[in-house]
């Protein structure tokens, strides 16, 4: 089985805040690749979230909202992960990425064309939600459990940028 490589961004947004960051992300999907094999296609909460719960160090953040690429011309429901507030997107679909494969191209950093606007989780909720459902699926668009965000306190799932609780 051969592995992808990564698409990296080179925009002046792509520039990591630790050199650390990276190699924790492409160690991430390493290990994705070993449990879980590929990266599925439509299916960003299911990548984002599985790679949350391979993240044994607590590194990375999982969040949900849209991403907008200016090419593609409107906000698509997404999930991704944030670490050190940069994007690593494990199901970015972008339209001069590299050519289709079994997975979807991965991103981290940030691209000049895409824009993500969100909410982060905290790790506990998304651990609880998952538990509770007994599978992984979005976390804001949870039609089938009546909407279990409307009925919290933003301090019971928000994750705050110093890695706690809103």
């Amino acid at each position: 089985m051969q592995r992808r490589s990564f698409w990296l961004t080179t925009g002046d947004r792509s520039r990591w805040t630790t050199s650390a960051a990276p190699s924790l992300a492409r160690s991430l999907a390493a290990t994705h690749w070993r449990v879980h094999g590929p990266f599925q296609h439509r299916e960003p909460a299911l990548n984002a979230q599985r790679c949350l719960f391979l993240d044994e160090l607590a590194h990375f953040v999982y969040a949900e909202g849209f991403v907008l690429d200016d090419r593609a011309g409107y906000p698509a429901p997404h999930a991704w992960l944030s670490l050190d507030d940069h994007v690593v997107d494990f199901t970015a679909a972008v339209p001069d990425g590299p050519p289709g494969g079994s997975e979807p191209p991965q991103l981290i950093g940030a691209s000049e064309h895409r824009a993500y606007v969100g909410v982060r989780f905290h790790r506990d909720y998304v651990l609880r939600r998952t538990r509770e459902t007994g599978r992984l699926t979005p976390l804001i668009d949870d039609w089938e459990h009546a909407f279990p965000l409307l009925r919290c306190p933003p301090a019971d799932f928000r994750h705050d940028e110093r890695g706690g609780r809103a």
